[in-house]
């Protein structure tokens, strides 16, 4: 009786799952020891769902025939072959083991006799694989690269290259690939000048070098080429250009490299031209970059020593970055220890990776599947490379409502709806995915069709405002017209307030004798200069946060208006407070109130010209930013210039006697600024030991 009702319930609740399950698909996450991110449109990191989950781990492959078992130690290069098997580089056995992708056995390639603790591997579409061996034998000091046919026969060697273009460099290839002509290049450990390239005809004919790293110069070696000796600087090492470490070829011949170490002067990941220079340029570097890789879309996957994973897309933008370090060493699948970081890396048609990596000398490969999130983010890319724009809106909408944070998506829609010429909704695509080039582009071809049936109303209202105004001059010059309006004002323009308070024109127009009426017809007025400075904090504010987004520079949603009012009042004062200081000690006339309205009245141009630079930035596009750029100059140097003169005339000093007290004066904020840091750190400090004072006697009292 009990088992028919635990049959029963059982079909009961199999029956109600099942019905819940076509109302409403049960949604099912696999947990996974890392988290994702993305880039958004500033280059920062953001969190975005799990683009990549482990399926499974391979540690050896099995023979289904005989059951025989296939360990690889130490293995340092893997490929997955147009034949759909993983070829990998078993270094310490001096073998190359090939299997499918769930841990069957198919072949062994090369043995002691043809290999020698190979490290690099390249498998063609017609299944000849090259493999390097960075040395001939344990004693020797250079390699070869050795070529087997598809059944695993010896055909080819190829040794050091004998053309004195070579040079003597010793020859230790250690990754190579081979275009469709045949042509190999190869990374070759040691080697500065770049990947040596080699065609097979005659027994190997060496073409010379190709996508030579960069040499990056520091500061530090500026200043040593000053001042050390010709003498000196021959006893210090030479500047060499960066080695490579890795590369890969895609379908169309392109070649992708990876720079030794890390270094933030050049970029580590290069997408190289026919004439050896990168393509792309990235905001998000992987650094300690280990292999490189891919996939179907053109887009680049790098694995990390650190075992961190990048995927970036074919313009060079970061798609995903996940997996990490095990610092508990457990050996959880994403991540990786310091002494069994990722080798290799690999991509299949289905955008599963595969990365080859150690675990105490033992070799490994771990194989990811894309989530649904990244499978939509694949095929977006993959419709839009083929032009179909339908089906692109149609993965990116699904991307944008899984994850609207995903800029990348809003970009691509931007894209996709520039090339329909939906440029409204393009720039708004744009605008969130903080894209100022295409933004650009967008906004462009909607003011010039604007322009195309609004121009000649444009200059009509042009003409009758210019017009308008000449008029009313010439009619106000002949009647009066506006002389009632004078006559009742004079009384208010008569007041030494007004006068304060309009004083900036004058100012802007005449510094000279603008600094003498400061001085001696008591236009300097602390409460007035408070005036004009919260003016001209308002004016920036407004200009800060909600300028063109073309010419704004703050991100969207950061506002930290107490601080710009801060920087404008406490800013002025300080400087005011600390030239004043110079200025008394090195014999100046000028009081404080004086020179405090010397340098706010400096700032008048910034009344008159920054509400026009907010206009411009509204209309112009990426072509006209130097009309912007140049205005925003003139009013820089404008208003330098009119502190210049002010604190000259003030106190009475001759050039050479300001520029004195402007150096003393920055020198002296400097030193105030430096002081103020440390008593900032020794206060942090000070908290930090009472609150463990305090924490202490509060343990001892509880216990």
């Amino acid at each position: 009786m009990k088992k028919v009702i635990t049959k029963l319930v059982s079909a009961v609740a199999f029956s109600i799952l099942a019905a819940l399950s076509v109302i409403q698909p049960l949604n099912v996450s696999a947990d996974v020891p890392y988290e994702t991110f993305s880039q958004d449109g500033y280059g920062d990191y953001i969190k975005c769902q799990t683009a990549y989950t482990p399926v499974t781990s391979i540690y050896k492959f099995v023979d289904p025939a005989t059951e025989d078992v296939y360990y690889m130690s130490n293995a340092s290069d893997m490929m997955l072959g147009d034949d759909g098997y993983l070829y990998v580089v078993d270094t310490d056995n001096s073998r190359i083991v090939v299997g499918d992708t769930s841990g069957n056995y198919i072949k062994t390639i090369g043995s002691e006799d043809s290999l020698y603790e190979p490290s690099g591997i390249y498998v063609t579409s017609d299944g000849t694989v090259y493999v390097c061996c960075p040395k001939e034998s344990r004693r020797a000091s250079s390699g070869y690269v050795a070529v087997f046919d598809s059944d695993g026969e010896l055909i080819a060697k190829y040794g050091t290259p004998t053309s004195v273009l070579y040079g003597e460099e010793t020859f230790k290839p250690s990754k190579i690939i081979v275009d469709k002509g045949g042509t190999m290049y190869i990374v070759a450990t040691g080697n500065t000048n770049g990947i040596v390239e080699i065609t097979p005809d005659d027994g190997g004919t060496f073409l010379g070098y190709f996508g030579t790293g960069d040499i990056y110069v520091t500061i530090a070696d500026v200043i040593k080429n000053l001042v050390l000796s010709d003498s000196q600087l021959a006893r210090l090492a030479k500047k060499v250009p960066q080695t490579n470490k890795n590369l890969c070829i895609d379908e169309k011949g392109i070649i992708y490299t990876l720079v030794e170490g890390i270094t933030t002067q050049t970029q580590p990941l290069k997408k190289l031209n026919k004439a050896g220079s990168s393509m792309i340029t990235l905001e998000v570097m992987p650094y300690y970059g280990q292999a490189v890789a891919v996939g179907a879309y053109s887009n680049i996957y790098v694995a990390t020593s650190t075992g961190v994973i990048y995927e970036y897309s074919e313009e060079g933008t970061l798609l995903f970055r996940f997996g990490g370090t095990d610092s508990t060493n457990s050996y959880r699948t994403g991540l990786y220890t310091s002494s069994g970081s990722p080798q290799a890396i690999d991509v299949d048609d289905n955008d599963y990776i595969y990365i080859l990596y150690n675990i105490n000398g033992s070799a490994a490969i771990d194989i990811f599947k894309p989530t649904e999130f990244a499978d939509y983010v694949h095929k977006s890319l993959g419709y839009y490379q083929s032009g179909d724009y339908t089906n692109t809106k149609l993965y990116l909408e699904r991307v944008i409502n899984m994850n609207s944070m995903f800029d990348y998506a809003n970009q691509a829609m931007g894209l996709a709806l520039y090339r329909e010429e939906n440029y409204s909704e393009s720039m708004a695509y744009y605008r969130l995915a903080k894209d100022t080039l295409g933004y650009s582009d967008a906004y462009w071809e909607i003011r010039n069709t604007w322009l195309t049936h609004n121009v000649v109303y444009l200059v009509l209202v042009i003409l009758v405002i210019f017009f308008g105004i000449r008029l009313l001059k010439a009619w106000d010059k002949k009647k009066g017209i506006f002389n009632p309006i004078r006559k009742l004002t004079k009384p208010m323009r008569d007041t030494l307030a007004y006068k304060r308070l309009v004083f900036g024109r004058r100012f802007m127009r005449h510094p000279i004798d603008g600094a003498y009426e400061i001085k001696h017809y008591g236009l300097a007025s602390i409460v007035f200069s408070y005036i004009l400075i919260a003016v001209y904090t308002i004016i920036y504010i407004i200009n800060k946060y909600f300028a063109g987004f073309l010419v704004k520079t703050v991100k969207d949603g950061r506002y930290q208006v107490a601080s710009d009012v801060m920087i404008w009042f406490i800013g002025i004062i300080a400087i005011a407070a600390f030239t004043y200081l110079m200025c008394t000690i090195n014999d100046g006339e000028g009081k404080f109130k004086e020179i405090f309205a010397g340098y706010v009245y400096s700032m008048t141009p910034y009344l008159f010209i920054q509400p026009i630079l907010f206009v411009i930035g509204k209309v112009v596009t990426n072509n006209e930013m130097f009309i912007y750029s140049f205005i925003n100059l003139i009013m820089i140097v404008y208003i330098v210039i009119l502190m210049f003169i002010a604190i000259k005339e003030i106190n009475n000093y001759s050039v050479g006697e300001t520029f004195k007290i402007i150096l003393l004066t920055a020198f002296a904020m400097l030193v105030f600024a430096l002081i103020m840091f440390v008593i900032y750190i020794l206060i942090q400090q000070l908290a930090s030991f009472a609150r463990s004072i305090y924490g202490e006697v509060v343990y001892r009292i509880e216990n």
